[in-house]
Order: structure tokens, then sequence, then C-alpha cells
């Protein structure tokens, strides 16, 4: 790339982060094309909401201030009308997120959103303060939109410039903008949206264990699903083509991202970003962090973020064509354990064909951040490689790698993983798909001709992209995009297995070579029919001949992250609703299924007990929780009881939790409940870490990563597994939870039981392991 094109792409980037909303309205007015998702919903909406936030503009007047006044009166109407109508849609689309992965449900929650809008306006604040925005807005413009505020509230003029002026001046500050007067913000903007537009509403939905606790959440009305679906229709009809508006909030970047050289600053050219999310519940100290010690981190941070991305074109064209089709949409895209609103599944859905359509035939950038434990996440969240089967099926990589005579091999393999054979062995994958070829390559020529085929793939959009480069390979391509992704097999148990050095453990966890691959599901599921079969009970009989890996999938995958027995219940009761099992029924096998993890993975079940006792005792003595991992990040736990509180925004009662510090009390119960899944997710963010510096040391720059699976054009596959079971073994080579346990000696003196409980597990078995990730 020449420097000139980096220059314009750089400058590009710039105003779709500082100007994106100007740019926006400017081309909302000069174009008069409304075929595009995007522009519609701003030309059908649009006015209505402007006009109404003047008209609270103009009634603020010479009454007595409020929290988000000042917000309202310093940003122009029509960019908090557009800053508003986007995030509404973006948390009610966002809401939908992995749900076909993992079944974990979001929602566009009232304060989650309201805390959006406000972000979005301190950033949009900021910015207009911080740099010549281009378009005339300075501060003085600002000073005067304040003043009219102002102008009655004083006695005389000289006043309210002044305090105008004082007013600017603090909110230059990110300490100006607290939680409480960004959801201020968002609330009384979502409240004059709901008003103006009748796009979504407000109700009450539950969303965790407790059906007696809802939250409020936003979701579309019939008239905004009535929208959506006759926008679908207009797409439908290609009209769309004629030009593409995007306002990009944390969408991926055009050019590279910047490098993370301190704690903030990286990422995104202009927007506000710090490499470590924070958890408003966790107090972690202000100086905690210590960036010129973790630099392995900040390399493999800084190493994905350059990471070029593309739109792969066919899956993209299938993809809207079957979202388009009732019966295809019926078959592709119905998440497996959720409860959702097809309104909002369909929000989700043109969200993402909107930011794809923006993106198409464009090279692009994810940046990363990461969370208190380590592990690293990319901040765009309608788009990223850590999302669900059909969305990291859109992306390919931008850069293409040779074909190498391994390159048939893997790319099978992923084939046949998208379809669901991973109980195979590799060579029978690969046999699955030489046998298969006929009707594979006729998937390639028209998937709509095929969909019975298609339809079974337990991944069919990962199936359908790895199709269409397996056919490619074959007819003699020269060069692959696709990255070819490997999975840890239950990773979490993965790595409570090598700290307990449980052999038996480890074999079922595929830590050990063997010829075929574990399926540890199918273990517990065992050892849960002959504990119901030794029970001559009535509740024991029930159960019988409907035990099977299903049922207890979710209670196994759960347990290297601390679910709880009512946690395993809750799991168990929508496993088996079909079964319609009566409240005894599911108490009883509930409790079996508990007993047969432990029974099946007695050495993780052993240091999760022990991590727990030592995070009781710490608690007990007011200390938190401070450990390092292998690739040097520094995590603190240290949970705190939150202190709620109350506001009114907007007519609305929001009820949030102000950020802990060190003067809250220490909460013994999350601290105990918490430390299992932070600390095997501490260390698998480690292992994600020194994988792609490896990788990177042996010229392999282009990675996808989802925490326990890595992606890499398929000519490197070969690599990539030496390297993910090196690592591995690097680890846990060390006394991980010696190590863990000297750290919170050394600091507080207190005298914490020691874990013995230690296998025979030889870890270097793991390098021979060829089902360890695959």
């Amino acid at each position: 790339m020449t420097l000139e094109i980096q220059t314009d792409l750089q400058a590009q980037q710039r105003q779709r982060e500082r100007h994106s909303l100007r740019i926006g309205l400017k081309q909302l007015r000069e174009n008069t094309n409304l075929g595009s998702f995007q522009q519609r919903l701003f030309k059908d909406f649009l006015p209505s909401l402007t006009e109404a936030i003047d008209q609270r503009k103009t009634a603020m007047q010479g009454t007595k201030a409020k929290l988000p006044d000042f917000v309202l009166a310093a940003i122009g109407s029509e960019e908090l009308a557009l800053i508003t109508i986007v995030s509404v849609m973006y948390c009610i689309a966002d809401s939908q997120q992995d749900l076909t992965k993992s079944g974990r449900q979001y929602a566009a929650t009232l304060r989650r959103t309201a805390l959006r809008i406000g972000q979005h306006c301190r950033d949009r604040f900021l910015g207009d303060v911080s740099a010549d925005t281009g378009d005339g807005t300075s501060d003085l413009q600002i000073e005067s939109r304040l003043m009219t505020i102002l102008a009655d509230r004083q006695k005389n003029r000289w006043n309210a410039a002044k305090r105008a002026e004082q007013t600017i001046e603090a909110m230059k500050t990110e300490d100006w903008w607290s939680l409480s007067r960004m959801i201020a913000v968002g609330g009384e903007l979502i409240h004059i949206a709901m008003k103006s537009t009748g796009l979504f509403e407000k109700t009450y939905k539950s969303l965790g264990k407790d059906d007696n606790k809802r939250t409020a959440i936003l979701r579309l009305t019939d008239v905004g699903a009535k929208w959506l679906d006759a926008r679908r229709n207009d797409r439908k009809r290609g009209a769309e083509k004629q030009g593409i508006l995007s306002i990009p909030f944390n969408v991926p970047m055009l050019v590279e991202p910047k490098p993370w050289i301190d704690l903030k600053g990286g990422g995104y050219l202009t927007l506000t970003s710090v490499l470590i999310k924070p958890n408003d519940k966790n107090c972690v100290p202000d100086d905690f962090y210590d960036i010129t010690t973790m630099p392995a981190v900040t390399t493999a941070v800084d190493l994905l973020q350059r990471t070029a991305w593309e739109i792969n074109p066919r899956v993209f064209q299938s993809y809207k064509k079957c979202w388009d089709n009732a019966s295809y949409r019926e078959k592709f895209f119905n998440p497996e354990h959720a409860t959702f609103s097809k309104n909002e599944l369909m929000a989700s859905i043109e969200m993402k064909i909107s930011t794809c359509e923006d993106l198409l035939g464009k090279t692009f950038f994810f940046p990363y951040q990461l969370d208190f434990r380590g592990r690293v996440y990319a901040v765009p969240h309608i788009l990223n490689t850590q999302s669900d089967d059909p969305t990291r099926s859109l992306l390919q990589f931008a850069t293409a790698a040779p074909v190498s005579d391994r390159s048939q091999f893997w790319t099978a393999i992923h084939a046949a993983n998208g379809f669901g054979l991973n109980k195979l062995t590799l060579d029978g994958r690969h046999s699955w798909c030489q046998e298969h070829l006929s009707q594979i390559e006729a998937l390639v020529a028209d998937p709509f001709k095929h969909v019975d085929f298609w339809s079974q793939a337990k991944e069919p959009w990962a199936f359908l992209a790895a199709c269409y480069e397996l056919i490619d390979i074959r007819r003699g391509a020269s060069t692959t995009r696709l990255p070819i992704y490997v999975d840890g097999k239950c990773n979490g148990l993965q790595h409570l297995s090598a700290m307990s050095r449980d052999e038996h453990a480890g074999q079922r966890v595929n830590l050990l070579p063997g010829e075929q691959p574990q399926d540890i599901y199918d273990h517990v599921a065992k050892q849960v029919e002959a504990l119901v079969a030794a029970d001559k009970s009535a509740s024991a009989k029930y159960w019988h001949g409907k035990i099977n890996r299903d049922l207890v999938k979710r209670p196994v995958m759960t347990t290297p992250y601390g679910v709880t027995p009512s946690g395993i219940k809750d799991q168990l009761k929508d496993a088996a609703k079909s079964l319609r099992p009566s409240k005894d029924a599911l108490a009883y096998i509930s409790k079996k299924v508990v007993r047969a993890i432990e029974d099946v993975m007695h050495g993780p079940a052993e240091v999760q007990n022990w991590l727990q006792s030592i995070a009781k005792d710490m608690a007990t003595a007011h200390s938190s929780l401070i450990w390092t991992v292998p690739s040097g990040f520094r995590v603190c736990q240290d949970y705190r009881k939150p202190k709620f509180k109350r506001l009114s925004a907007g007519k609305f009662s929001v009820r949030f939790y102000l950020p802990v510090d060190g003067e809250r009390p220490i909460d013994k119960r999350k601290q105990a409940t918490g430390i299992i899944a932070n600390f095997v997710h501490s260390m698998d963010g480690a292992h994600l870490v020194q994988v792609v510096n490896r990788l990177n040391g042996a010229g392999i720059s282009n990675v996808g990563v989802v925490h326990d699976s890595f992606g890499v054009h398929a000519c490197h596959v070969d690599i990539m597994n030496q390297v993910i079971r090196e690592e591995f073994v690097r680890i846990y080579s060390e006394p991980v939870l010696q190590k863990f346990l000297q750290e919170q000696v050394e600091r507080t003196g207190l005298n914490l039981p020691t874990f013995d409980a230690y296998g025979n597990l030889a870890i270097e078995s793991v390098l021979k392991s060829p089902y360890f990730f695959s």
C-alpha cells in the first residue's frame, strides 16, 4: 500500500470516528436514494425525533436545571437524534449475539442502552472541543448554546457567560461524565425517541434465575417490526446498491488500529478507548496496572489488531438471500437455546447486513481490548470474529496465503467440523468430505438447490464457507483466504485437568494421545446413567432411557466457570423441557449430574474446591485476590458490595449500581463463586497471548481468535497446532497453583492451605494428542 493511499484511509477513518454524525447528516440531505437500511431509518424517523429534541430544549429554558440539560444544550439536535436511533438499534440488535453458539442471553436493558447513548454523547462533545471538527463548531458556539439555558437562571448576562465557561471547562474532563450523568442523558433521549418515533417500547423481562426479578428492557414495537420487514423488501429489490450510508459506532476500522503503548489511547484513532475494560463490581486500584510489566500482552493485542479482514462475498450473498426467504430463514437463523423476539432477531440481522454492505470490498481491522482477567475481546459488537457461526463465517482474511500440500486436508477438516462431525477421527472427517464430494460440489454451485443437505450441518455457515474454499482448492486455486479454526475440547476442563495433573480427567478432555477423540459429555452422561440405574427409587425410574449427552452438556460446559448446583438445575430444566419433569424429578437428576461430574472429573473438582477455600479465607481476612498469569498480566479480584442508585431519567426510574471503591464492604460470596471462572479465564487468556506471539515469531501474522479457538490460513494449521500444544505445556510445566498460593501468602501473611491432590498426568503428553485442539 502506498503512503498516499494509507494517508487517505487514515483521513477516512478519522472522519468515520469524529465526524461520522455530520457526514451522515450531510449525505442524508444530499442523497435522494432511500434504499439502504440506515438511510431509510434516518429518513423515516430522524425529522420527528429532531423536532422532539428541539422542543425539549425549548422547554428547559427558564426552568430549574436537570441532570441532562447541559449535554442536550451542548450538542446539536440532529446529532442527538442520530446518536439515539443508532444506539437503540445497535443495542436491540446486539441482544442476539452468540445465541447459536452458547445460548447466552443478552438484552437491550434500559440501563445499558441509556449508558451507551450517554457514552456516545460524551465522545461527541469531547471530540468537538478537542479538535477542529471541520464544520465550524467551536467552544464559542457551544458556550452560546449553554448560555441559552443559563441566561434565565442568572441575574445578569455576565454571570451566565461565566457559568457557561466554567461548565464547558468541567465538561472537557472525562471525570465530569459520571455514570449518573450519562445514564440520565441517555434515559432522557430514549424517552423522547419512544414518544416521537414509535419504533420501540419499554417492557420488563426476567433475565436471571429469579422469575420474580424483572428488568426494564427495550424492544421493537409492532410498528418497528413492520418497518423492518418493509426495509427487507426494499433490499430484496436491490435498491441499496445505489449507495450505502453507515454511521460507524464501534465498528471495524479501515486502517490498522493504534498500538497500545499506554493504558489509554490505543485502538480507534480518535475515540475514547482503554486497554483494560473496567468491571464496576470489581475494585481495582487506579495504579494497579503497569503497561511496562506486560509487553507480551500488548504485543499480542497489537498483532491481532494488525490482522486484516474482509467480507466473504460468496457467503454474504447466500446469507442475504437466505435471510430474505421465510422458509430458509426458519432453517438457518433459529438459535438453539434462546427464547427471543423475532423482532430483535430481525434488527440484529438487518444491522449486520447494513454493516457488511458498508464494508464489502474493503479491507478492515478490529481494535481489541482486555477484560480484568486478561482475556482478549474485539471492540466492535455487531460484526467480529468472536461472535456466532453466521457472523464469524462472513469474515475472511484480506491477505491471501499460498495453497500447500496440507491446505486441502485442513479445509476438509474445517468443513467436517462445521457439519458437526468432530467426534470422528481427523482421517474420518477427511474421508467424509471425500465421500460427499459430489454433494459439496453441488452445494457450492447452488446452495439453495441443496438446502436439505446444507441444513443438516451443525454450523451451516462455517460449513458453506469451507465448502467454497475446498472446491476452489480442488479446482487449482493457488491461494486461500479462509481462516481454518481449531477449538479446544471443553477448554475450561482442559485447564483444570492440567492444573490438577488428573490423568483420568485429562484423558477424557483429550490431554492424552488417543486414536479417537474423547467426548466428555458422553462420559458424564454414562456416569449419570450408571448412578440412576443403581437407584431403585421412583425418581430414578422416571429418568430411565431419558439421559443423553445433550442433557448434561451445558452443566459440564459451565462447571469450569463455577456454575452452582441451582444453576445446573436451571440448565437441566431447559434441556429437559420437552419431557416436562416434575420438581422432584428435576431436583433428583440435578444431584446425580453434580455427582457424576465430580466422579468423572475428580481432579478439576478438587482444584475448584481448593480455589474457593482460598477465596473464602482471603475474604474473611478482608483481602483481595491478586495473581500474575504466565503472560505477565496481573489480575485483581476484589468484588465489593455495590451501592445501588435510583435515578429519574426521562420519566423512567433507572436502578443501577455505582462503581465500587475500597470503602465498600467485600462481597464474600461473590469472591468465592467468582474465583473459579476468573482463574480459568485468566489462564486461557495467557495461553492465547503466548500462542499469538509464538505464531508471529513463526511468520504467521494473520490470526483469528475466540478465547479457546484459533484460526489461521490452511497452510499454517500444522504449525499452529504445534504452537498451541507447546505453549499449553510450557504454562503447565510450572506449578501454577503453588505460584498462585505463594502470591497470596507473600502479600497477606495468611496461613493458607496448599493444594495436595495432584494426579500423575505427564503434561508433555499434550504434545502428542491430536484431539487436544481440533
